[in-house]
C-alpha cells in the first residue's frame, strides 16, 4: 500500500470512528435522559469532523509545497480557520443557545475518535 493510500485509510478511518462514537454519545444521552445536550453534540462534532478535515489538507498541502518558495498565504488561512471556528462556537452558543457541554461532547468526539485510531494503529506494530 503506497503511502498515499495508508493516509487516506488513516482519515477514513478516524471519521468512521468518529461516527460510531457520535453513535455512542448520542444512545448515552439519550439513555441518560440528556436529549437537549445532542443538538450541541452534532454542531461540535461537524465543526471538529471539519477541522480535521481542513488539518489534513493542509499537512498535506504543505508536504507537497516547494519549500525554495516562502509562501505565507497557507499560514494565514491556517490561522484563519481558528478564527472561523472561534467565531462559530461563540455564535452556537451565544445566539442559537446550543449547550456547552454538549458542544464539548462533539468537539470531543473526534479528538477521541485520532487517539483510538492512534492506539490501534500502535498495537499493530507489536
Amino acid at each position: 500500500m503506497n503511502q498515499g493510500s495508508q493516509q487516506s485509510s488513516l482519515v477514513r478511518n478516524v471519521m468512521l470512528i468518529s461516527a460510531a462514537v457520535f453513535i455512542g454519545l448520542t444512545g448515552l444521552l439519550l439513555i441518560t435522559r440528556q436529549a437537549r445536550l445532542i443538538p450541541g453534540m452534532i454542531s461540535g462534532g461537524v465543526l471538529a469532523s471539519v477541522n480535521f478535515l481542513v488539518i489534513v489538507a493542509f499537512v498535506r498541502k504543505m508536504i507537497r509545497a516547494d519549500k525554495t518558495q516562502k509562501n505565507l498565504l497557507p499560514i494565514f488561512l491556517f490561522l484563519g480557520k481558528f478564527l472561523f471556528l472561534g467565531v462559530a462556537i461563540f455564535f452556537l452558543i451565544a445566539y442559537v443557545k446550543i449547550s456547552g457541554l454538549g458542544l464539548i461532547l462533539g468537539l470531543t468526539a473526534v479528538f477521541i475518535s485520532v487517539l483510538i485510531t492512534g492506539v490501534v494503529l500502535r498495537l499493530r506494530q507489536r
